[in-house]
């Protein structure tokens, strides 16, 4: 069922393989941000880390946090938290980016934006997946948007006609679909499909 989903659709929203792996990789997060402010209450300190965080210091935050990450024994945990799903599209025989890598996107900052795009666009393989897992559940545009595939397809062929991605932006606006994806699921996208995000007009952190 998921991999018809997938082949119809180019993407699949499913249940991540090991919930307890998926809580180890969020509980490292949790306790680096504790770190920083021993009051936050540890059950929601992700969701609202605009309270603990200044906006100015995040980068460097977030930067701290990929390097220790990628440092760790996360990367074949959060494979794993996919596996199945993954050899089930691509086959067994996989390559992965050596680099994990981390979005964190506050209320109403505007430093953390990715315009619309592909991945192919810059060079990466039309045949690769994204594996994106949040570590907090995310709707709206606390999350990520696709452009749906029928349209997509369209837009795709035709991207050169448009100057700049904020044109190819504003042309789709009204046709982007934001993903809701709670927390202890994933998301399995080609990154053919057009994607990015806005301006988080939510009062939680992403």
């Amino acid at each position: 069922k998921k991999i018809k989903s997938f082949n119809e659709n180019v993407y699949i929203i499913f249940k991540v393989e090991n919930r307890q792996k998926l809580n180890h990789i969020k509980n490292f997060f949790i306790n680096e941000v504790l770190k920083i402010n021993r009051k936050s209450f540890k059950s929601d300190c992700l969701n609202n880390l605009h309270n603990i965080i200044e906006p100015k210091k995040l980068n460097n935050f977030r930067m701290k946090l990929y390097s220790k990450f990628n440092k760790s024994e996360f990367k074949k945990i959060y494979f794993e938290l996919a596996k199945k799903k993954l050899e089930l599209i691509c086959g067994n025989e996989l390559a992965m980016q050596r680099k994990i890598n981390l979005s964190i996107q506050m209320p109403k900052d505007d430093s953390s934006l990715l315009p619309i795009h592909s991945d192919v666009w810059s060079g990466c393989s039309p045949y690769e997946v994204v594996l994106w897992i949040p570590l907090v559940s995310v709707k709206k545009t606390k999350s990520m948007f696709i452009l749906p595939k029928k349209i997509n397809d369209r837009y795709y062929r035709n991207f050169y006609k448009f100057k700049d991605s904020s044109k190819l932006q504003k042309s789709i606006d009204n046709k982007i679909k934001w993903l809701k994806i709670d927390y202890g699921e994933g998301l399995i996208f080609s990154h053919s499909l057009l994607h990015g995000n806005k301006v988080n007009k939510t009062s939680e952190t992403r």
